[in-house]
């Protein structure tokens, strides 16, 4: 995406980068350190059970949407969660 931006539109990019790269970084060196957990994680455990565990992540991101934002279509929230949930179990089991 970011090469994509830089090339069709790079003065917009530029200008909105260098209005909020304090919020973007945090959030660069998050994604880049959740990704390299998770690759650390494959070296030391099977596969599948990191890459089923690492979906629980819809489960907190459902929590986190409906309790901190007040977002709505909880309901299609946790269907996704429940899905994601019974996953796990029929890894592990």
């Amino acid at each position: 995406m970011l090469t994509l931006q830089l090339r069709s539109r790079p003065r917009e990019f530029l200008g909105y980068a260098r209005r909020h790269w304090a919020l973007g970084l945090p959030g660069a060196v998050v994604a880049t350190s959740a990704y390299a957990i998770v690759l650390w994680a494959m070296t030391h455990a099977p596969i599948v059970v990191v890459a089923t565990l690492r979906e629980t992540s819809i489960v907190f991101a459902v929590l986190i949407g409906r309790l901190w934002f007040k977002e709505g279509r909880l309901s299609v929230g946790v269907a996704a969660a429940v899905c994601v949930l019974a996953g796990v179990a029929l890894v592990r089991a």
